[in-house]
């Protein structure tokens, strides 16, 4: 499911203090294991860079930290408005201290974000059946309708190849080969 840069707005809306998560996920592509595991550090707000190298998964009730999916560690550049909304939560931080924590400090527990806020967030806005990962989908519609290529959609998702974009993602490129034939007409039509 993708949610239109609207959409994704008034979710971020309705989810109070967590806004900044959902616009980070939203538009970075991160899973939300590697934004739970996502440390300050790692967050150059002036080059609007994110560096990927670590993801949280709850295991057993705990959570167990290690690699990204593809055990390959990533920079992704984020939009200034996303930078904008994460720098009340790096400041003050130390590098090791994580970006998005929980109400009482600490790394956040995805399946509490999700049944706490996110689910009630969801259902305000109309969307019941949506979840975190569907944000990540968004991401990439929303690259894909900006303009960008599937290698860029493929390094900002942190895919093994382009071909499992194009597996998960192809469809988005339809309507953008209408746009280029508009584009090619007007130009030198």
């Amino acid at each position: 499911m993708f949610l239109t840069a609207d959409q994704l707005a008034a979710l971020a809306d309705e989810c109070g203090d967590y806004a900044p998560l959902v616009w980070f996920l939203g538009w970075s592509g991160l899973r939300i294991g590697e934004a739970v595991a996502l440390r300050v550090g790692r967050v150059d707000a002036s080059r609007r860079r994110i560096r990927v190298e670590e993801a949280a998964t709850e295991v057993g009730g705990r959570l167990v930290f290690g690699t990204p999916k593809t055990h390959e560690a990533r920079t992704v550049i984020v939009p200034g408005y996303v930078i904008d909304r994460m720098k009340p939560l790096l400041a003050g931080k130390a590098p090791e201290d994580y970006v998005f924590t929980a109400p009482r400090g600490g790394p956040l527990r995805a399946n509490n974000f999700r049944r706490r806020v996110f689910s009630t967030a969801v259902a305000r806005i109309g969307i019941p059946d949506l979840v975190p990962q569907d944000l990540r989908d968004t991401a990439a519609s929303l690259a894909i309708s900006a303009g960008a290529s599937i290698k860029a959609v493929q390094r900002m998702l942190g895919h093994a190849s382009a071909n499992v974009t194009l597996d998960i993602y192809g469809g988005l490129f339809e309507e953008d080969l209408e746009n280029l034939a508009d584009t090619l007409e007007e130009r030198y039509g």
